[in-house]
């Protein structure tokens, strides 16, 4: 008796590799009908560019805006007047009590005179007696002096003593410049004579 043979499969490497492909094929289809199901899209991909992240800039604080005030309208103050100096006339009393006369474009007045003044230091010191906070008095110069004499005592607008009159220049040699109110003629004397007169003067 002969025993009959036992079959064996036989491998077919052809038909694995098709059932690989169907079991694919049926995976690919599943998935896409899921999707499709679901609502997906499959879409490419697209490539993001980077970019640099800009600095933050500080949050721009906004001021509310106070109350407007309700405009004032401004006063100007009126600007004032210039004062235009006192005019006096030669001879005319001055605020003092004395004639004035002018020198040089300004106005001066005179003062009481003090007669033969014990010496130059002394005529000075008579004109800082007469000066006050309110009024200063000095010696004229020979200029002023000399615009007395033509002015007030040729003039007759004061009684004044035809003498020697100090004035307040100094000269290198030690003496002192004086006017003769009886001639009009400038001379000089030394400062310790005690026979030259005084006029102090204020500038108005």
């Amino acid at each position: 008796m002969k025993s009959t043979p036992s079959c064996k499969p036989c491998y077919n490497p052809g038909m694995k590799a098709k059932t690989v492909l169907l079991i694919l094929s049926l995976i690919l289809i599943s998935v896409f009908v899921s999707c499709k199901t679901a609502g997906i899209v499959l879409e490419p991909v697209e490539t993001i560019e980077l970019q640099p992240v800009p600095e933050e800039q500080p949050e721009e604080v906004i001021v509310p805006e106070e109350e407007q005030q309700e405009d004032v309208p401004q006063v100007i103050p009126e600007e004032a007047e210039p004062q235009e100096a006192p005019t006096w006339q030669i001879g005319e009393i001055g605020p003092h009590g004395n004639p004035v006369f002018e020198c040089e474009g300004r106005y001066l007045e005179i003062s009481e005179p003090l007669y033969e003044a014990e010496s130059y230091e002394s005529a000075k010191e008579y004109c800082l007696s007469l000066s006050t906070e309110e009024v200063s008095y000095r010696l004229p110069t020979v200029a002023e002096l000399s615009a007395i004499y033509s002015q007030i005592l040729e003039q007759e607008l004061a009684e004044l003593d035809y003498t020697y009159y100090w004035s307040c220049e100094e000269k290198e040699d030690g003496t002192v410049k004086i006017l003769n109110f009886d001639t009009g003629f400038e001379g000089s004397f030394f400062k310790d004579m005690d026979f030259v007169s005084v006029i102090a003067v204020t500038e108005l």
